[in-house]
């Protein structure tokens, strides 16, 4: 482990190779903790290799800044150094030399800027409200995206999946279009039809039934 913090802390002093050049607008996918002073954001920014920048929340107590990494989701390799050579699969396969670049490590409080670690993941300690960023780079600045864009990310899957026809006050549908329910009125027209036309029918053969027991009826009887 103490082999691991000196790599990262040399790591600057190596001259890059060229990197990528990183997208205008990076693909960023999922969210900030909701709230952020019951978890712990993590940021994982590949933008530098092509990639997009993922966020995740870390809630609960993590004891460190790995134990936070895996609680938001992401999965971590190491090389024979046990340095983290590899986040989610990035890159594939690790790195089995040095080219200057690595999954430099950064902290952030939600009011401020990204600052590195002076530790690596397993010595660190973070507290909830806090923000942990991972890039793959040159060591000379934190993720692409500032601790407040980050945060302005939580929340924003819920409200993209608000169904629009709910009324904000009540949670009601609205009423249904009239026009959606004009076919109502010749149905029922025709139902009172059909009814009225029965009982018409009815009448007639009950009227018919008397007469023909009248006529049968024998004049002598008193």
């Amino acid at each position: 482990r103490a082999a691991a913090v000196v790599l990262l802390a040399a790591a600057p002093l190596v001259a890059p190779i060229a990197a990528t050049a990183v997208p205008d607008s990076p693909e960023v996918v999922g969210q900030a903790c909701a709230d952020a002073e019951e978890g712990v954001t993590v940021v994982v920014d590949a933008s530098d290799l092509g990639g997009q920048v993922t966020i995740g929340c870390a809630t609960g107590e993590v004891g460190s800044g790995t134990e936070a990494l895996r609680a938001a989701g992401f999965t971590d390799e190491r090389d024979e150094a046990q340095m983290i050579c590899a986040i989610d699969s990035v890159p594939d396969p690790c790195p089995t030399t040095w080219e200057g670049v690595w999954w430099s490590y950064w902290t952030a409080e939600s009011d401020g800027g990204w600052e590195v670690y002076e530790v690596g993941s397993d010595d660190s300690e973070p507290r909830a409200g806090t923000l942990e960023g991972w890039r793959y780079h040159d060591g000379s600045a934190g993720p692409v995206l500032t601790p407040a864009q980050v945060l302005a990310t939580a929340g924003q899957a819920q409200d993209d999946g608000e169904d629009p026809a709910q009324d904000g006050a009540g949670g009601e549908e609205p009423p249904a279009d009239v026009d959606d329910a004009g076919w109502l009125v010749p149905v029922t027209i025709a139902a009172v039809a059909l009814l009225l036309g029965g009982l018409a029918v009815l009448a007639v053969r009950r009227r018919r039934a008397a007469d023909a027991r009248r006529d049968t009826v024998d004049p002598s009887e008193p």
